[in-house]
């Protein structure tokens, strides 16, 4: 069991608390503590309170052990002067309980002060067959008829599995919730539903009845036998409070009560306040009595912040209390305006502004007196000149274009406004298309048929033909087809270099030297429409043809070819020789830019004689190591060249082998 009490001697509590809900990050609001409304934290005596902190289990109707039904406890009070009495109800503040039970009809309380005079708190509501009904005064029970309401509905949050019995390892304890008793005025005390009676009219069936708030004084109850029927207790002495769980069938259980009585007649004894205490960010004392709070300048956006205030006096007793307040950062507020160019020069915050303006910063306060920093931004619709262009037929006039007449070709200049207000300058220029003849001259070669954009092919120039189109403003123009046919010849001539071609300049270059307007070249597999064209001569060709199909600005066309020879010569050969002279005795090949290649010879049968490399080798008339007869042989080489080293070229001849 643990006794508290608030105070043992006179004890303040805070009556006027004047700090304000904001401050500017980086301003310092100086806090003082004293008696007086000068002071930024008043304070004066309270109630003075005692109670008992303890676990008891509330047993289920039935007598368990020394407690048997009741559970009664006992506080006392020594604080005021000797012979002091209650003279009215008001010096009883409030009598509070912390308790849980499923079944409220079931409980039965009371208060007792030192002489024995006795207020009954909650009536009890059960049946009069009850185990514990016996210990419960017959003038404090059955509410549940008449004016009142049934009353089953709970205290706190019970344990509704709870078993009957004085086993509490059985019996598991609920949460507790305060309930507090009090017959002081409605401007101290607000009290709950039901007429402030905890079982009249007002708790709905099977719900929890409301639970108070101790600090504010909220959700307050009347006790059922007022509480002048304390008036000539003592208040120094023995109070004593009594629960008694009257009936089978639940239970609950009982954390802790205390009694407040009117710390005002406390008159013996002073206990002034000696030292106080500032608990939070930024908090630092300035002397006995006050306190400075700041935050750093350095802080980029709001803070909350909450601050303890505590006042210690020398009776060794603490009173304490708490308040948010909000530290206000600088803000930045952009505004944005528009304004026309006419309407310059434009005021904001008597500062005038003659053009577009970004981000211009004005210091300001806020509505918390805080400084802010405006960004101000300034566009400037401008005015502007424009051109409106026009086109119409001739047939079309006389026209109106914005109220005015128009009976030819003009420009006019309007004063117009913008969608945002501002002058708008419109030159209104109007342009007219009359109707055209167009004559339209074609040379095409003669017997060339010629197809018009009229969809009609002329044979001959005997017609002159007309026809009516649209130009581009939708006016009619005609246009008039003079057809002139080309008697003159046309001839394709083609320049090719070099021609012939030889093995060290084979890049041949093709011009097309008519007076033609297209032109397409075939020179064996490749194709080409340049004017000049050029290629590689193959040399392992003798000649190649390249041709020329040349259409000139009329319509007419030629063709031409021209061939290109090869002028490179890769082997020589002799045409006879003489084994059994001493010169000309052996027959072989002269080669340019030959890179292999064998020689075979054969007889005029056809018989293969021998062969022999075509660089490096030769034949002296012999076959087998015997002289071949005299007479004519046939020659033939295979060979690759400097330039075509991949493609194999041949080549035949005769010799005579003379003896």
């Amino acid at each position: 069991m643990l006794i508290f009490s608030a105070t043992n001697a006179k004890a303040q509590r805070i009556a006027h608390f004047n700090i304000p809900d904001n401050i500017c990050i980086g301003d310092t609001v100086r806090v003082t503590f004293g008696f007086d409304m000068s002071h930024d934290i008043m304070y004066q005596y309270p109630e003075i309170t005692r109670g008992i902190v303890e676990t008891v289990f509330l047993p289920d109707g039935i007598p368990c052990g020394n407690m048997r039904c009741a559970y009664t406890s006992t506080i006392n009070f020594t604080d005021f002067a000797e012979g002091s009495i209650i003279t009215t109800f008001e010096a009883i503040r409030y009598l509070r309980l912390n308790i849980e039970h499923s079944y409220i009809a079931d409980i039965f309380i009371s208060l007792t002060c030192p002489n024995g005079q006795t207020s009954t708190i909650m009536r009890f509501g059960g049946s009069p067959t009850a185990v514990c009904y016996s210990e419960i005064p017959d003038t404090a029970n059955t509410w549940l008829y008449g004016t009142n309401a049934y009353g089953y509905v709970d205290f706190g949050e019970p344990n509704i599995h709870d078993n009957e019995g004085c086993n509490t390892s059985n019996n598991p304890s609920g949460t507790g919730w305060n309930y507090c008793w009090s017959n002081n005025t409605i401007s101290d005390y607000n009290y709950a539903s039901g007429d402030g009676i905890i079982y009249r009219l007002g708790h709905s069936h099977n719900g929890r009845i409301d639970s108070s708030d101790v600090a504010s004084h909220s959700n307050f109850y009347h006790p059922d036998v007022h509480f002048n029927s304390l008036i000539g207790c003592p208040l120094n002495g023995n109070w004593t409070v009594k629960v008694i769980d009257g009936f089978l069938g639940d239970n609950g259980y009982l954390f802790s009560w205390e009694l407040a009585l009117d710390g005002n007649l406390v008159e013996s004894i002073e206990c002034p306040a000696d030292s106080f205490v500032v608990l939070g960010p930024g908090a630092i004392r300035a002397d006995d009595t006050s306190f400075f709070l700041t935050l750093p300048d350095n802080i980029t956006h709001d803070s909350t912040v909450r601050y303890i205030f505590k006042i210690y006096n020398n009776c060794g007793n603490v009173t304490d209390t708490s308040k948010y307040i909000t530290f206000r950062a600088v803000q930045n507020v952009n505004i944005n305006r528009n304004v026309i160019e006419n309407n310059l020069p434009y005021t904001y915050n008597d500062i005038e502004f003659h053009d577009s303006i970004s981000n211009y910063i004005f210091p300001r306060t806020d509505r918390f007196g805080c400084d802010s920093i405006v960004h101000f931004n300034l566009n400037v619709w401008r005015n502007c000149h424009t051109y409106s262009d026009t086109i119409v037929c001739a047939n079309e006039l006389p026209t109106y274009w914005h109220d005015t007449l128009f009976n030819h070709s003009d420009s006019i200049i309007l004063n117009l406004l913008t969608i945002n207000g501002a002058d708008s300058i419109v030159t209104a220029r109007l342009t007219v298309y009359g109707s055209d003849t167009i004559d339209v001259q074609a040379h095409i070669c003669n017997g060339v048929p010629y197809t018009w954009i009229n969809g009609i092919t002329y044979y001959d120039n005997t017609q002159t033909p007309i026809f009516n189109i649209q130009d581009n403003a939708n006016c009619d123009s005609i246009f008039r087809l003079n057809l002139f046919y080309s008697d003159d010849d046309y001839t394709a001539v083609i320049n090719a270099h070099p021609n012939p071609v030889s093995a060290t300049n084979y890049n041949v270059t093709l011009t097309d030297i008519t007076d033609s307007k297209s032109r397409i070249w075939t020179i064996g597999n490749m194709n080409d429409t340049a004017r000049i064209c050029s290629f590689e001569f193959p040399l392992y060709e003798d000649s190649i043809i390249a041709t020329l199909f040349a259409i000139n600005k009329y319509g007419c066309n030629d063709s031409t070819s021209v061939i290109i020879r090869n002028g490179s010569h890769f082997l020589w050969a002799p045409n006879a020789f003489t084994p059994d002279e001493q010169i000309n005795k052996k027959f072989f090949i002269s080669t340019n830019h030959v890179r292999s290649g064998i020689v075979y010879i054969y007889s005029r049968t056809g018989n293969l004689i021998t062969s022999f490399d075509l660089l490096t080798g030769f034949w002296d008339g012999n076959a087998n190591g015997k002289p071949c007869p005299q007479g004519s042989y046939v020659w033939k080489a295979t060979y690759t060249t400097d330039n075509a080293p991949k493609i194999q070229l041949g080549d035949i001849g005769n010799v005579i082998l003379i003896r």
